[in-house]
C-alpha cells in the first residue's frame, strides 16, 4: 500500500510544484487533512467513517508529496524530516482515537473500544521507544567511540513490518464495508506491530547499550534525561 501511495503522489506532485507549494507547506496541508479526517469521524457526521477514512488515505498520499518536492527542488532539511515524522504520529494517534470514540458512541462494542484504546496508547509509545533508542545510540557512539546502529533494520524484520503496515491499510478498507470486523483487524494489527517494535528495541537496548564504563559527562546525561523523562 505504501508503494501505491508513492505512485499516486507522483500524479499530485506536479500540481503542488506548479502552485509553488514548498515541501514543508505540503506537510502542513497533509497534516491538516489528516486532522480533518479524525474530526469528521469523531463528530459522527453522516457517512463519517467513509469520508474520514478516505480523507486519511488522501493525507497519506500528500504525505509522500512533500518528499517528492524536496527532492525535485533540493530543499530537504532536518526540520522537514522532523515535522513529517511528527505529523505522521499525531495523525495516526488522532485517527485511532476518533475511531475509538465512534465505536463507543455508535456501535456499543465495549470490547472493540478497549482494544482501540490500547492501540491508541501504543501508537505514540512505540514511536517514543524508537526515537529514544536512536538518540541514545548516537549519543553513546559520540561519547564512547562505538558503532551502535541507531536503527534496527534487518531484512526479515523490514519485510514483516511492511506486511503488517499493508494489512492495516487493508483493514481500514474493510472497515468501509464492515465497520466492526475491519476495526477489530485494524486495532489488533496495530497492537501486534507496536509490540514487535517495542520488543525489538528493548532487546537491542539490553544488548547494545549495556556499556560498563560511562564517562562522568555521559553519566550525568543519563541521570538528567531519566529524571526529566
Amino acid at each position: 500500500m505504501g508503494h501505491i501511495y508513492r505512485e499516486l503522489s507522483f500524479f499530485i506532485t506536479p500540481v503542488f510544484l506548479k502552485c509553488a507549494i514548498s515541501a514543508n507547506m505540503a506537510s502542513y496541508i497533509g497534516f491538516s487533512i489528516g486532522v480533518c479526517s479524525a474530526l469528521i469521524i469523531f463528530l459522527g457526521y453522516p457517512y463519517a467513517i467513509f469520508s474520514g477514512i478516505l480523507l486519511f488515505f488522501l493525507s497519506e498520499i500528500i504525505d509522500r508529496v512533500d518528499g517528492n518536492i524536496a527532492r525535485v527542488k533540493g530543499t530537504s532539511t532536518f526540520y522537514g524530516k522532523f515535522i513529517d515524522g511528527f505529523f505522521d504520529i499525531v495523525t495516526l494517534t488522532l485517527l485511532r482515537l476518533a475511531l475509538c470514540f465512534h465505536v463507543y458512541f455508535f456501535s456499543y462494542s465495549i470490547l472493540l473500544f478497549w482494544i482501540g484504546v490500547i492501540a491508541v496508547v501504543l501508537t505514540p509509545f512505540h514511536h517514543l521507544i524508537f526515537d529514544r533508542y536512536s538518540a541514545y545510540a548516537r549519543w553513546i557512539n559520540e561519547e564512547k567511540q562505538l558503532n551502535i546502529k541507531p536503527y534496527i533494520r534487518k531484512n526479515d524484520m523490514v519485510f514483516l513490518l511492511n506486511v503488517f503496515v499493508d494489512l492495516q491499510y487493508i483493514a481500514l478498507i474493510v472497515a468501509l464495508f464492515n465497520l466492526t470486523s475491519g476495526l477489530y483487524a485494524y486495532f489488533l494489527i496495530n497492537i501486534i506491530l507496536s509490540n514487535i517494535y517495542i520488543f525489538k528495541h528493548l532487546r537491542a537496548v539490553y544488548k547494545n547499550m549495556n556499556v560498563k564504563k560511562i564517562s562522568p559527562k555521559l553519566a550525568n546525561g543519563f541521570q538528567v534525561i531519566g529524571n526529566n523523562g
